[in-house]
């Protein structure tokens, strides 16, 4: 019966079986329901293969331990879930059931996987997902093999990374990359890393207890790592230098460890594929490999390593992804900046570039550069060096520059602007080089004391710095003339300028300017105002003292006779100004009445100044303007930045000067300022009074001008000695146009010139007009005596009869003149004897009668005798001229009429002379004596002017 029971049980079982195999074969989903009803120890044998099974195994049959599970010759998709890879049959099948789930249970349990941060599906019973999915664990395309193992900063812990479970990662031949990082792994990189032979990703960085000991020499098997990370652990010793050997190398990030010894130059073999390399704060020392400027296209990071000698190669400071570029010791920024100013100055065509570039030495030795004792740049010194290109403008960024010398290169362009941010700029000297621009800005440079832009091609404005340079050479530009530009630079605070010729002049101001004129014109005529000025005090002056003096020495009894005395003094002064003024210039016509005369004078006064003004405006010193004369006269050196006169002129030039102009002017100096006294004498007329001031006046002002103007323009382009005299003769020469206009009009038409000539007064009663008509007719009375009898007699005495009438023209009209005067004369008498009689109020009144009476009686008398004496020696002139006129031609009959005029004219002397004044009841002083006979002397004068052959 239990037999029974026993094969009905497998019967049903076989049935179950077939069923649920004729069931998968249409669908897996069934294999669930079915194996729901089965329990562990039913079946022996499931055997499922070559089927057209697919999808995931269903983890239910890891159940069946026990049982032979033949799955094979399906489509099922791998891998199978971990429980039923423990079953024999399943296990051995590679496909399903990898490898790489043992190695990762293994590393799980390692690393204490259950207190991982993640360990999301990491050995799940429920077996839901493959392993594919387990948290850091990536699969390739086809959840085949594991590729990426990304367990960083997971927690992961106690275990060390050794032999034994590198030997199982090893089996994973198709991991490629492994990220350990940020966990607490202990213990050093063994040399089994190596087994690792196709990881291209290796990061064990940033441990909590940190890796210790040493870079592992099986690392360097790895020759397909394209990056690795070992920073934030303990490794120490150095740097191996195999890390050159690395043809993929990405990123190599050593940083943050113990390393020491120097950087190994053998990086710089990674130069092809290295994009960064980071070795940052470790104890690496020596100098910084110049093999590293290879690695152009890597970031590289060197900071934290305080052992480093500086300075860092100067290429590798100047390339941007190195992380010390702003690393003042290692990578100063003045060297950086010199650098720029070298190539932007083609410093490999420069004369003398010794050290410059050099990537090791310091900047302080580059030529032409000084430091002070922290090593920053105050000096740059580079002149005719052969500088080219243009001025960089990180010049500057050497922010304690006080000396700047780049003259007498070729340097081109404009002239920075940020040089105005040099604070510290003390000496700038860019002289002499190819610099263009008409906005040249200094910008606000308040140390500066020295300043040099000439001899380039500056143009426009320089603005004005707000500095008060001392010395001619402190501040030098092209704002001189001729300049190679339409209009020149315009720099108000030069002290010194140059023009396109390389000559130089100081801009300072001159004398007048000093004394608050704009230029020499402005001041010349504040200076005629002076002159006039001046004379206008010499000659009041004379008027005050000449009418207190008058009043001072005349008696009231003197003053008639006084008063007689005025018209021979008036005639002697007439003479006297003429010999001041010249008998040979024009300028005596200004004296006289003649219009044409007047003409003349103010046309040669005109043409004079107008001639003098012409040198004064060429001796402005007006650098900016082109129309004057100055000659540039200094020269500054292009080795030297002191500008020198090289004028020759020197003392014995100005005292020669001086004599030469003292020879020529001073007396017409002298001469126009006894006119000026003389014109304020009272015994003049008004008019003669005005026309000898503005004679005298005009007469030393012209000479007084000539010397201001000859001692400007010699100031402003004399050069010699020599010169200084020949530039004086030639503004000297100006001054005698007033003489070579009198002998051109000699030369032409002598008649007309007599006739606008000075006689003196016009109205003289003196000698003038009788020497003038005397003069011929004397010379013509000699001529006959000597004379043979031909027929020339008739035209001399044709001759000599004209010069008589003339004279006698003369004198008719003196004699008019003289009625006037002796009326003018009476008048004033009658006025002194009303002031005498209030002078002698307290006197008896007969006795002041008595002296009027007297006194006019006299005067009366006197002029009655001076009028017909006049008159008859006139009429006796003219009757005598012409029974001389008529007897030419008798010798004998002229000696007896030259004997009786000689005779007549002793006489009259002696009868003059001998004829005392008639004397009054006061005593009277020599003077007034002398005066007296003087006036009776007038009486005769017209009888003896006419005592001619």
């Amino acid at each position: 019966m239990g037999r029974q029971v026993f094969q009905l049980r497998n019967l049903l079982l076989d049935i179950v079986l077939v069923l649920a195999v004729l069931v998968i074969a249409n669908t897996s989903k069934c294999c669930q329901l079915l194996l729901s009803f089965l329990w562990k120890g039913v079946l022996h044998v499931l055997d499922l293969s070559n089927n057209m099974l697919d999808g995931r195994i269903p983890h239910e049959l890891g159940k069946l331990q026990d049982t032979v599970l033949l799955l094979k010759g399906n489509s099922l998709t791998p891998p199978a879930p971990r429980v039923v890879c423990t079953i024999a049959t399943v296990m051995e099948d590679e496909e399903l059931c990898p490898p790489e789930i043992k190695i990762l249970e293994e590393f799980y349990h390692t690393f204490n996987g259950p207190e991982w941060i993640n360990n999301e599906y990491w050995l799940d019973e429920t077996e839901t997902e493959s392993y594919c999915t387990w948290h850091g664990v990536i699969c390739d395309e086809y959840n085949m093999s594991t590729k990426k193992l990304a367990l960083g900063h997971n927690g992961l812990s106690t275990g060390k990374l050794g032999a034994k479970i590198l030997e199982l990662l090893s089996r994973m031949t198709k991991l490629e990359s492994m990220d350990l990082s940020g966990n607490d792994i202990m213990g050093t990189i063994p040399p089994e890393i190596a087994m690792l032979s196709n990881i291209l990703v290796l990061d064990l960085s940033n441990q909590k207890q940190g890796l210790i000991g040493k870079i592992p020499d099986g690392i360097f098997d790895l020759v397909h790592l394209t990056h690795l990370s070992l920073a934030g652990n303990k490794l120490e010793q150095n740097i191996p230098s195999e890390f050159g050997i690395f043809e993929h190398m990405k990123v190599l990030d050593l940083s943050t460890n113990g390393f020491s010894f120097p950087i190994p130059s053998e990086l710089g073999k990674l130069k092809d594929t290295l994009d960064v390399l980071n070795l940052s704060n470790n104890k690496l020392e020596g100098t910084i490999p110049l093999e590293l400027v290879r690695l152009k296209q890597a970031s590289k990071y060197l900071s934290g390593n305080e052992e480093l000698l500086d300075p860092a190669p100067l290429t590798l400071c100047l390339m941007s992804n190195f992380d010390l570029i702003h690393d003042t010791r290692l990578c100063p920024p003045e060297r950086n900046v010199l650098q720029d100013i070298y190539k932007s100055a083609k410093g490999q065509e420069w004369t003398t570039s010794s050290l410059w570039l050099s990537e090791y030495e310091s900047y302080c030795e580059w030529h032409g550069v000084k430091c002070n004792e922290k090593n920053h740049t105050v000096k740059l010194e580079l002149p005719n060096n052969a500088l080219s290109g243009t001025l960089h403008p990180d010049v500057a960024n050497l922010r304690l520059l006080e000396f700047l010398d780049l003259s007498d290169n070729e340097i081109k362009g404009s002239i920075p602007t940020e040089l105005g941010l040099l604070e510290n700029l003390i000496y700038l000297r860019l002289s002499y080089n190819s610099f263009v621009g008409d906005q040249t800005s200094l910008g606000q440079l308040k140390n500066l004391e020295l300043i040099q832009l000439h001899g380039n091609r500056l143009s426009g404005t320089i603005p004005n710095l707000g500095l008060a340079f001392l010395g001619d050479s402190s501040f030098i530009s092209d704002c001189g003339n001729p300049s190679d530009f339409d209009e020149s630079l315009i720099c108000e605070e030069c002290t010194m300028c140059c023009n396109a010729q390389s000559d130089c002049y100081p801009q300072r101001e001159t004398g007048v300017q000093s004394m608050g004129f704009n230029d020499y014109v402005h001041f010349t005529w504040i200076l005629f105002a002076f002159i006039f000025g001046f004379a206008c005090v010499i000659a009041t002056a004379s008027f005050v003292v000449d009418k207190y003096k008058n009043r001072r020495d005349m008696l009231p009894n003197q003053m008639l006779t006084a008063s007689f005395s005025i018209k021979k003094t008036d005639q002697k002064d007439a003479k006297y100004a003429l010999e001041m003024i010249g008998h040979d210039s024009v300028y005596q016509f200004f004296l006289g009445n003649s219009r044409a005369g007047w003409a003349v004078f103010i046309a040669t006064i005109f043409s004079q100044m107008w001639m003098l003004f012409l040198f004064v405006e060429g001796a402005e010193i007006d650098l900016s303007n082109d129309k004057t004369d100055l000659v540039y006269t200094w020269k500054c050196p292009r080795d030297q930045d002191e500008c020198r006169d090289t004028a020759d002129l020197d003392w014995q030039g100005w005292v020669a000067f001086t004599i030469l102009m003292a020879a020529h002017l001073l007396k017409d100096v002298i001469n126009g300022s006894k006119m000026v006294v003389l014109s304020g004498k009272e015994r003049h007329d008004i008019m003669t009074r005005i026309r000898f001031f503005l004679g005298g006046t005009l007469l030393g002002a012209v000479s007084l001008f000539t010397f201001y103007v000859s001692s400007i323009y010699n100031a402003a382009i004399a050069t010699s000695n020599t010169e200084i005299i020949m530039n004086s003769v030639i503004i000297l020469f100006v001054c005698d146009v007033d003489e070579l206009v009198y002998d051109i009009l000699e030369a032409i038409n002598s008649e007309w010139l007599k006739r606008m000539a000075y006689h003196g007064n016009e109205n003289e009663s003196y000698d003038t007009h009788a020497a003038d008509a005397a003069a011929p007719m004397t010379s013509k009375c000699n001529e006959e005596s000597d004379s043979d009898m031909d027929g020339t007699e008739s035209v001399q005495s044709d001759q000599v009869s004209k010069g008589a009438m003339r004279s006698l023209e003369r004198n008719v009209q003196t004699l008019n003149e003289t009625m006037e005067m002796l009326v003018e004369q009476n008048a004033d008498l009658k006025r002194l004897l009303i002031r005498a009689k209030r002078h002698r109020s307290r006197a008896s009144s007969d006795r002041p009668s008595e002296l009027d009476d007297s006194l006019s009686t006299r005067s009366n008398a006197r002029s009655r005798a001076s009028f017909k004496s006049t008159s008859s020696k006139s009429r006796a002139s003219a009757k005598s001229t012409s029974s001389k006129s008529r007897a030419r031609s008798s010798k004998s009959s002229r000696s007896r009429s030259q004997s009786r005029a000689s005779a007549e004219l002793q006489q009259s002397d002696s009868s003059h002379s001998t004829s005392p004044p008639r004397r009054s009841g006061r005593k009277r002083t020599s003077s007034p004596r002398k005066e007296y006979s003087n006036n009776n002397a007038d009486s005769v004068f017209f009888g003896q002017q006419f005592g001619y052959c």
